[in-house]
């Protein structure tokens, strides 16, 4: 089993044997919850994403699973009191397959932290996810374990900060099929906040890594081309 301290920086997908969901939701509570993300692109726009527990499920798409029995307001005290589990979900007459469509997406969710603090920014000009039916204004993309791993951000209609909606994960022989007619941005600076407006950490990508970034950019962009 994995540790909370192993989540910080976990950049491959486990093994279903590696997670729960408690050590999702206390990893989630201690390191994201109330925190924001703010960034800031190359091309001058700051995109602030509020990480709010109540939008885990939606992260892990266990709703899809069992859409009848989950509750999104008693979703994290279900979980706490082992009512859901993986087992559960996993070994529930009728429900194997629907959790199989989502076993990439529960386990991918280990590399959440990976994924805020290294990606790419996708600008969805649509409102709408590519070949999906998930609304967004962004998606934040690596390449994770051969697989696109894409976390869909939109904005807030109450407040200025963006919200988490969706985590995707996609086929690594069409890992880029919700990004490749999208246009991309890469992250300057990235300060994330805590209570009180108190910036707990600062990551500034220097002129070395941004170049690192376009090159690998442009690879990709000429892959696509071919």
């Amino acid at each position: 089993m994995l540790t909370k301290i192993q989540l910080l920086t976990q950049n491959e997908m486990p093994k279903i044997s590696d997670i729960s969901l408690l050590l999702y939701i206390e990893f989630f509570e201690e390191n994201f919850h109330g925190k924001i993300y703010e960034y800031k692109l190359n091309n001058g726009w700051i995109v602030r994403l509020n990480m709010d527990k109540s939008r885990i499920h939606h992260l892990l798409g266990i709703q899809h699973i069992d859409s009848k029995s989950i509750n999104k307001k008693t979703f994290i005290n279900d979980i706490k009191n082992y009512t859901i589990t993986i087992d559960a979900l996993r070994d529930s007459k009728g429900k194997k397959d629907r959790f199989n469509d989502m076993k990439d997406r529960i386990l991918m969710f280990s590399c959440l932290n990976y994924l805020l603090e290294n990606c790419t920014y996708f600008y969805v000009d649509t409102g709408k996810v590519p070949k999906s039916m998930v609304p967004a204004d962004f998606l934040l993309f690596n390449k994770i374990s051969e697989k696109g791993v894409q976390l869909a951000i939109e904005k807030n209609k109450d407040n200025e900060f963006y919200k988490a909606v969706s985590l995707l994960v996609t086929r690594a022989a069409s890992y880029d099929k919700h990004i490749a007619d999208l246009d991309n941005y890469q992250v300057v600076e990235l300060n994330i906040w805590g209570c009180n407006n108190k910036l707990i950490k600062n990551i500034y990508y220097s002129n070395e890594v941004e170049k690192e970034i376009a090159a690998t950019n442009n690879r990709f962009l000429n892959y696509l081309k071919k």
